[in-house]
């Protein structure tokens, strides 16, 4: 049976140790964090690359001249 210096130093002091549980759900929880921004980037770079209609392009050109 192993033991890691963590479970041992936990034992000593009296804590009650979780299985690593804690860690699982904060890697959980940064893994959707960075799929959701990662694919917030992903939808915007999507938005930003298709083509703009005649008529905001005339509107601007309008704009300029005033």
């Amino acid at each position: 049976m192993r033991f890691s210096t963590a479970r041992i130093a936990a034992g000593v002091r009296g804590e009650r140790d979780n299985g690593g549980m804690s860690t699982v759900f904060w890697i959980v929880i940064a893994v959707l964090a960075v799929g959701t921004i990662a694919g917030g980037l992903f939808r915007m770079r999507a938005w930003l690359q298709k083509p703009v209609p005649p008529e905001v392009i005339e509107a601007a050109h309008r704009d300029d001249d005033d």
